[in-house]
């Protein structure tokens, strides 16, 4: 049996792990807690098409759970020093997304939060090419996570067309 190098240094993947798994929990915990869809968010014109709470639920788990994957995935296939980007572009993902959730759902400002989802996109898509130089593997887990962001991007644009009072 061959032995990884990196598996004999627990720091060398458990710092990834729980960083991964502890980012990942503090960024869902935060967008819950702005994301409370009833009142004014009942109120809205929405599209036919429009994601109920268990949706939005289902669809965040499996990104961010596909997201933490990958990111463990990624930094086990960096040498030293590329990590830090790699973190670095999650936690922006991981701010964009608060900030989107806060501006959707908390402000009421769908017409912003629409910049802040075009944004997250693009992040999505930095981490991906990010990615992509070391590990194709987090690229598939990754491809989810824009997916959903891609739709949430599409929603939020159809709740701005649908309300007048924005935009």
């Amino acid at each position: 049996m061959v032995s990884r190098p990196d598996l004999a240094r627990p720091r060398a993947w458990l710092f990834p792990i729980t960083a991964a798994a502890l980012f990942s929990a503090l960024v869902v915990a935060m967008g819950a807690t702005t994301s409370v869809t009833g009142g004014w968010y009942d109120r809205l014109a929405l599209p036919a098409w429009a994601p109920g709470d268990q949706l939005y639920a289902m669809g965040w788990t499996l990104a961010y759970g596909l997201g933490a994957m990958a990111l463990l995935t990624a930094w086990r296939a960096m040498p030293a020093g590329e990590g830090e980007g790699l973190l670095g572009l999650f936690a922006g993902a991981g701010l964009l997304t608060i900030g989107w959730s806060h501006l959707f759902f908390y402000y009421h400002r769908p017409d912003w939060a629409l910049y802040a989802i075009g944004a997250l996109c693009l992040m999505a898509v930095l981490l991906i090419a990010y990615c992509a130089r070391r590990s194709l593997v987090a690229v598939v887990m990754l491809v989810p996570y824009l997916g959903w962001l891609s739709f949430l991007a599409l929603f939020n644009m159809a709740v701005v067309q649908l309300n007048p009072a924005f935009g």
